[in-house]
């Protein structure tokens, strides 16, 4: 899911805020069910026993404190077993960040990092309590259209924060490459509310809240949580293996029909091949169309996802491909995924805040995705008319700002007439986790 929208956002993590009661994905991913069905709405004492049950599964949600390369952040987790296990989101635990968890009650514990899979953003962390832990209860099933959820993580730092809603979709397409059907709802999340579970009315867990959509860097009615069927089968493996091996083509590709400039296109375009991948060694080449893949059609980016996610490094998959010379097979050995995909580097001209200004002024001209200036709202054409409290002409700008040392900057800014001071933090640069709301189906191709 390289480029999900998620949770984890700079300084401050998210969660959840207040609200009332309104109202697994299949092993075979190729077999997902996209009908809704509808839930019917609880009688009170349904809804007084929903709430007694909530509140107890409440105790088995654990807080994060998560500190890496100084910045810290706030997230969820809650208990898959007793002895000290513990899910959550893997874009809040990354390798060798310094990670509390802080129970229920109070105790403060540090948490280890058991293993953690990028593509289903879920890893497992242990933490040695002392004493059996109670550990949640996976919902077995399908959730459906219009059934209540409860929502339980720290939103902005407020930890065992409670908000309800109801399921909008129980399997929601979400990020380009992704091949797992999210479950969208309407609980509150913020930053904090990664990793934390989404609950029935039986306090039963439907899902692990894992992202805003559409860039919302707080709530905006439209959440999305991996399925509890995803979370337990991973967290399962996880917990047995410590990672899971993930297979690569190489390939930086788009849904050809959203290149079409006459008449319908199907198939996935290949726009880039990286040098030395299974792809590449395979022949494949920028320009061709894959038009199957083991004989399933492929439209869209998540379709090859689809495809690969069973598979381990060293399968073989059978491509059919498109180009002008005809068409042919290709016979793809799978490789293991680049240690770090040159599309996610931070450029190193917009650090720290990712402020870059126009040559000879003081405007504003590109502003670095997930960068604090993005985080404040800063886009191009902004006016800098003072730095701190010094104001600054349009040659000076630049100079005065490169200078500034330590983790704030405060810039008043001009746009539309209109001036406001905006304090960047160079600490909510969302580096290593997902960028909030990044919907990678709209002007982004997908690496698989």
């Amino acid at each position: 899911m390289a480029a999900g929208i998620f949770l984890k956002a700079g300084v401050v993590a998210v969660g959840l805020s207040g609200g009332a009661w309104i109202g697994a994905v299949a092993a075979d991913i190729g077999r997902l069910d996209h009908r809704a069905s509808f839930a019917p709405a609880p009688s009170a004492a349904a809804r007084t026993d929903a709430l007694a049950a909530v509140r107890e599964a409440m105790a088995s949600v654990v807080s994060l404190d998560i500190e890496e390369s100084g910045a810290k952040t706030a997230a969820a987790a809650f208990v898959v077993d007793g002895a000290g296990l513990l899910a959550t989101a893997a874009h809040v635990a990354p390798a060798g960040a310094r990670i509390t968890a802080v129970l229920a009650d109070g105790r403060r514990l540090p948490a280890l990092l058991v293993g953690r899979d990028e593509m289903t953003d879920v890893a497992v962390l242990r933490i040695a309590a002392g004493g059996p832990l109670i550990p949640l209860r996976f919902a077995m099933g399908h959730v459906r259209a219009g059934q209540q959820v409860a929502a339980v993580g720290a939103p902005l730092g407020y930890r065992q924060t409670l908000t309800a809603g109801v399921v909008s979709a129980p399997r929601r397409d979400y990020g380009a490459a992704s091949p797992y059907g999210f479950i969208q709802h309407d609980a509150a999340l913020n930053p904090g509310s990664s990793g934390g579970p989404l609950l029935n009315l039986d306090g039963e867990v439907v899902g692990m809240n894992a992202a805003i959509a559409d860039g919302g860097r707080r709530h905006v009615g439209i959440g999305l949580a991996i399925p509890a069927a995803v979370a337990r089968r991973i967290a399962g493996r996880l917990i047995s293996d410590g990672a899971i091996p993930r297979p690569a083509l190489g390939l930086r590709l788009r849904a050809a029909a959203e290149l079409a400039t006459e008449g319908a296109a199907t198939g996935l375009a290949i726009e880039e091949v990286a040098p030395g991948s299974a792809a590449a060694r395979a022949g494949l080449a920028p320009g061709q169309i894959i038009e199957t893949a083991d004989g399933a059609p492929m439209s869209h980016p998540r379709d090859l996802a689809r495809a690969l996610e069973p598979r381990a490094p060293g399968d073989v998959l059978i491509l059919r491909l498109r180009d002008q010379h005809g068409v042919r097979e290709a016979s793809v050995t799978l490789g293991p995924p680049a240690a770090a995909p040159p599309a996610l580097a931070k450029p190193a001209a917009h650090r720290p805040f990712g402020v870059a200004l126009k040559p000879g002024g003081a405007t504003l001209g590109e502003v670095a995705p997930r960068s604090a200036a993005a985080a404040a709202g800063l886009r191009s054409g902004d006016r800098v008319l003072a730095v701190g409290l010094r104001p600054v002409g349009p040659h000076e700008a630049r100079d005065v700002i490169g200078r500034t040392d330590g983790d704030r900057l405060a810039l008043l800014i001009g746009r539309d007439g209109i001036n406001r001071y905006v304090v960047l933090d160079r600490r909510t640069q969302e580096g290593s986790e997902r960028p909030f709301g990044a919907n990678a189906e709209v002007g982004e191709s997908s690496v698989l």
